[in-house]
């Protein structure tokens, strides 16, 4: 008796056939140069950074909550485009330095992840992926302004 006819692998392909019925395609692999997959390690990383800092300035708490919305969105659209789902797998930097430095680099960030949105809008095949970095791209200016907002209350109490 030949054991390996008892295994599983395999199976769900052959009864797919004597059923006449066809398998779900598996997603395709993601791409390390996908627009969706850099933008949402980039919000997730400005979300554990943006949570960080907010313990240090509390005019910060409400910008974290949008940056988590914006990389929830993203997480779920990843998970729709590739059937995976998402977790980080570099570490991002919470470095504390001084807190205008961080606000600052903060800043710097979403201000260019608002341009990236905007560019991706405009190439992007997809028109109602194109739709949402062109509505992320606005929510990150927004953001952006929003930051340097914080940075002058800070500047004008001396912080």
């Amino acid at each position: 008796m030949d054991m390996d006819e008892f295994k599983l692998e395999g199976f769900e392909e052959i009864w797919a056939r004597v059923q006449g019925t066809l398998l779900p395609e598996e997603p395709a692999a993601p791409e390390r140069a996908d627009p969706l997959l850099r933008f949402l390690e980039q919000e997730a990383e400005s979300a554990a950074f943006e949570r960080a800092l907010s313990c240090r300035c509390l005019g910060l708490e409400p910008l974290h909550r949008r940056t988590c919305e914006r990389f929830q969105l993203l997480r779920s659209l990843w998970f729709l485009k590739t059937g995976e789902r998402f977790s980080l797998q570099s570490r991002c930097c919470t470095l504390r330095g001084p807190l205008l430095q961080d606000l600052r680099k903060d800043y710097l960030a979403v201000s260019e992840r608002a341009k990236a949105y905007a560019e991706a809008a405009e190439r992007t095949p997809d028109r109602s992926l194109g739709e949402t970095y062109a509505a992320l791209s606005e929510q990150s200016r927004e953001h952006a302004e929003r930051l340097k907002t914080i940075i002058r209350r800070v500047l004008d109490t001396g912080g």
